[in-house]
């Protein structure tokens, strides 16, 4: 489809989609603000002066949750106005739900023009543009910036693109498994950096135990202990998988060996491994700075940025945490590669400025790295500087308290490409992004998960599913049950059976589907 046709978007089908709640408006949060022109119209974006404008969500936490300094914010501006012909305006967004709702509320509204936001875009197809002519011809620095299998995600069964991908496939999140390493020096326990066992897991662990008894093993929710361990008792691991005996999609919780992962984790559980508050409103950073914590299954970023500020306080003297690349188990790696693989940069259905939104981002993508790094942080030479020609760091100039920054309110290059090209020079954030640029594209420590390069569509699912939330609930609350022992594994098959009558037949049938399509079976 070309980008030159007309969208139009039907509200009341738009707010279902998006799940807007219909409460009164909400206004945004401080900090330079555009003034979005009313929609519609001929000459809608373009200004008096004759500078096209377009207007974009932040696709990152702001630098400042309130927002850039005046000044700077119309430096960066400018700049790019000199450079591209195109004036691109930001937001600050009201903190938490109430800056999804507002987003919703632009979407949807009749009277305000949104030209780029992100979100999934299988749940926002009816509200959005595909971009396939657009990135042919004005986005070639964008189609150039990610692997093929990252771009499978952005596209339908026709083969349209309809965003840019904000995450994709992803090898450096959930699946690895953090080791206290002062300990394990201490007490001269095995640790290879390449693979470790379940079986050296397990006594590493003990090993802690025995000289610290108050030493816990420590996740951040279920679903990142599933995505690190499960894959070491069943073959997919953390992911849907295709039972060939039927031909039916089916939720990693039916798949063989998901009732010997939860038996195992009920084994540490009566062990007194796990912190006792691991599944309830733990707060990791207590734990952290207790200097209790053996042993982390868990998202990344709980340790390249939460637990590296504690480190650098030095609040443990020496504490800290490595990770093997690979953990194994019975049925080999423990860990499931992270599919997430629909979420994007969108355009919305009745932009008039399609092409100025692809211009400018594909100006960020530009791989001389420069344009990217003044969208997030402001001048280059006033705000920040390369470290040296190698660009692989970043030298801030403005980051101390109290200074007038620009917040990155344009910047429109968040994800897996960009994020891989330099990190900030600075130990906090230097630990983060070098695990991202090492990491993110190695898909060799985790499992891949068998339908990574299906865009399942989203709302047709939860049209097909209205007990979707009633299924999640039971996999989330009986699993817990199994494993801190209030509910016996015997009962699993009774659990088994409780997810069909909560319609997971309808679940299956709504995957399967979708995936026959896409695969052509």
């Amino acid at each position: 489809m070309k980008h030159g046709l007309k969208y139009t978007v039907d509200r009341r089908q738009f707010l279902r989609l998006s799940a807007l709640a219909a409460s009164g408006s909400i206004i945004l949060a401080c900090g330079p603000q555009p003034e979005a022109p009313a929609a519609g119209g001929d000459d809608m974006g373009m200004a008096e002066d004759g500078v096209v404008d377009v207007y974009v969500w932040p696709s990152i936490a702001l630098v400042r949750p309130e927002g850039s300094d005046p000044e700077k914010y119309k430096e960066v501006q400018d700049y790019i106005t000199e450079q591209l012909g195109i004036r691109p305006n930001g937001f600050v967004p009201p903190p938490g739900a109430a800056g999804r709702e507002r987003l919703n509320l632009m979407l949807s509204s009749q009277t305000e023009q949104l030209d780029m936001f992100t979100g999934d875009w299988t749940q926002y197809k009816a509200a959005i543009m595909p971009i396939t002519d657009l990135l042919e011809e004005h986005g070639q620095n964008i189609l150039t910036a990610f692997p093929e299998a990252t771009w499978s995600g952005m596209k339908d069964a026709n083969g349209d693109i309809w965003g840019i991908p904000r995450l994709g496939l992803m090898g450096h999140t959930w699946n690895f498994t953090w080791f206290r390493e002062d300990w394990i020096n201490d007490l001269g326990l095995p640790f290879d950096s390449e693979q470790m066992t379940i079986d050296q897991l397990e006594g590493n662990m003990a090993a802690f135990q025995e000289a610290n008894p108050d030493a816990v093993l420590v996740t951040n929710n279920l679903g990142s202990l599933e995505g690190c361990l499960l894959g070491a008792w069943s073959e997919y691991g953390r992911s849907r998988w295709y039972d060939e005996s039927d031909g039916q999609i089916k939720p990693y919780q039916l798949q063989p060996g998901y009732e010997a992962f939860l038996t195992k984790m009920n084994e540490w559980w009566n062990n007194g491994w796990f912190h006792k508050e691991v599944f309830a409103n733990m707060d990791f950073e207590e734990v952290l700075r207790s200097g209790n914590m053996g042993i982390h299954c868990g998202w990344y970023s709980r340790m390249t940025i939460l637990g590296q500020r504690i480190f650098l306080e030095d609040v443990i003297p020496g504490m800290d945490f490595i990770f093997p690349l690979k953990m194994v188990g019975p049925m080999g790696l423990a860990g499931t590669n992270n599919a997430n693989m629909t979420q994007a940069y969108m355009i919305p259905a009745n932009s008039p400025v399609a092409k100025e939104v692809i211009q400018f981002v594909n100006w960020q993508y530009d791989p001389v790295r420069d344009n990217a790094v003044t969208a997030h942080y402001g001048i280059q030479g006033t705000d920040w500087d390369w470290v040296d020609e190698t660009k692989e760091q970043v030298r801030r100039f403005d980051a101390e308290a109290g200074a007038a920054i620009y917040a990155g309110e344009l910047y429109q290059g968040a994800g897996l490409a960009i994020e891989t090209w330099s990190a900030p020079e600075d130990p906090l954030w230097g630990r983060h992004y070098d695990h991202i640029k090492k990491y993110v594209f190695d898909y060799s420590n985790g499992k891949m998960p068998v339908d990574f390069d299906v865009p399942y569509d989203g709302a047709a699912i939860a049209e097909q599913v209205p007990s979707m939330e009633d299924i999640n609930r039971l996999n989330s609350e009986e699993a817990i049950k199994f494993i801190t022992g209030v509910r016996p594994l015997s009962e699993f098959g009774d659990f088994v059976d409780s997810l069909y009558r909560a319609g997971l037949q309808d679940w299956i049938d709504a995957y399967t589907s979708q995936y026959v399509a896409a695969k052509g079976l």
